[in-house]
């Protein structure tokens, strides 16, 4: 993971190509958001999460669901 120069965050998420994966997001590790759910369309795939710009803090979790 990494925070880019403009801000934003980037990870990279790994599973099976054709795998759902939704993310949620939190600002407090207790009350979890959805914030999407994609799709791998190959083994790893970067997400870019562009609403951190004026965010302090911000957690997230994923899960691959089938």
């Amino acid at each position: 993971p990494q925070r880019l120069d403009d801000r934003r965050f980037q990870f990279t998420v790994t599973g099976a190509a054709g795998q759902n994966f939704p993310i949620h997001v939190s600002s407090n590790l207790t009350a979890w958001m959805p914030l999407s759910t994609n799709t791998l369309t190959n083994a790893s795939q970067v997400y870019t999460d562009s609403a951190t710009t004026n965010l302090t803090r911000r957690f997230y979790r994923g899960q691959t669901t089938p």
